[in-house]
């Protein structure tokens, strides 16, 4: 999947001092910002993809990942089955009571018995009453990616499954420590800088401020206009990410750095348009597609900004995300 030729280097950032050092020097520095699962992880892992490599230990690591998050959002479905008092089918109360008592935190390496376990999932899974749950989700902070593990349990049950690209970008994996990659693009070298986004990781932030920045990348996410927090269950996600927005591009720490505004997850935004209007009672677009993107636009913009760049995009849209990123880089002209 990577550049011919391309190379990355992907560690934490020592706790004293952030090198901006690659093997060619001094490079560019970008650092992604944004609040939590807004997708700027999935964006550097795309960013190695297309312009480095990912390696066999990393892929080996996220397949546990992947059926720990099975395991867990379907826990997470079945505890919404008994709360909303929906029903599951009598052959499967078996497998639900089976699987709400495996550990949901096993140790690195710990037997999940996938092979049974993934078997009761795909049973569940096609089960009207989890069906009904699933439904629900913006209530419940179930995972955007879940649904694509789910719908493909049958290649993950395979004894020969290994992650493809679309699995290691998909899943779920949070960023507690800053953590720098070096990438190629369009011949240039660039580093650039993963932070946690969730509020008790934004302390950490600072450490990534330490060196010289080029560039900001701010991912948000357009489709969470229905949530809340996971870390605060009244806090709207989409105004969090307003404000946290505001705060970055006006900080004067900031002052002349180069900004792009990322909006991510414009393919599940489309597919929620009629629930727009009813958090935001301004929004009087309906279900069109570019009314509601430049209502969004204008909600992140209200402000008086520096100047900023902001596209649409959707981080798992490989193809998509590359066009996106040559355009950008380009106008950037680091």
């Amino acid at each position: 999947m990577g550049s011919r030729g391309s190379k990355v280097h992907h560690h934490p950032l020592p706790s004293s001092r952030r090198s901006t050092q690659s093997d060619s020097g001094t490079v560019p520095r970008i650092v992604l910002l944004g609040p939590g699962e807004s997708g700027k992880t999935t964006l550097s892992k795309q960013l190695r993809l297309l312009f480095g490599e990912v390696s066999d230990e990393e892929k080996a690591e996220v397949k546990q990942v992947i059926q720990i998050h099975c395991i867990r959002q379907m826990q997470l479905l079945l505890t919404v089955v008994s709360d909303e008092k929906l029903k599951i089918s009598p052959g499967n109360k078996a497998h639900a009571n089976k699987l709400m008592i495996v550990d949901p935190q096993p140790d690195p390496g710990e037997d999940l018995s996938w092979p049974e376990n993934s078997s009761i999932i795909k049973h569940l899974w096609e089960d009207t009453g989890v069906q009904d749950a699933f439904k629900m989700r913006a209530r419940f902070q179930v995972l955007d990616g879940v649904e694509y593990f789910f719908d493909s349990i049958d290649r993950l049950r395979d004894d020969k499954w290994v992650p493809t690209p679309e699995d290691f970008v998909v899943a779920r994996q949070k960023t507690k420590e800053p953590t720098e990659f070096y990438v190629s693009i369009n011949g240039q070298q660039l580093s650039f800088v993963d932070v946690g986004g969730q509020r008790a990781e934004r302390p950490k932030w600072r450490e990534a401020f330490l060196d010289p920045i080029s560039a900001i990348f701010y991912v948000a996410s357009i489709s969470d206009f229905d949530q809340k927090l996971r870390e605060d269950g009244t806090q709207n996600r989409m105004d969090e990410s307003i404000t946290l927005w505001n705060y970055v591009s006006n900080s004067t720490y900031f002052r002349g750095i180069p900004m792009v505004v990322i909006l991510n997850k414009e393919d599940l935004f489309k597919h929620k348009l009629d629930l727009l209007q009813s958090h935001f009672p301004g929004y009087k677009g309906g279900n069109d597609l570019e009314k509601a993107k430049t209502f969004v636009k204008n909600r992140f913009m209200e402000q008086k900004l520096p100047p900023v760049s902001l596209v649409f995009t959707n981080c798992i849209d490989q193809e998509g995300l590359k066009a996106t990123i040559g355009e950008v880089m380009a106008t950037l002209q680091l």
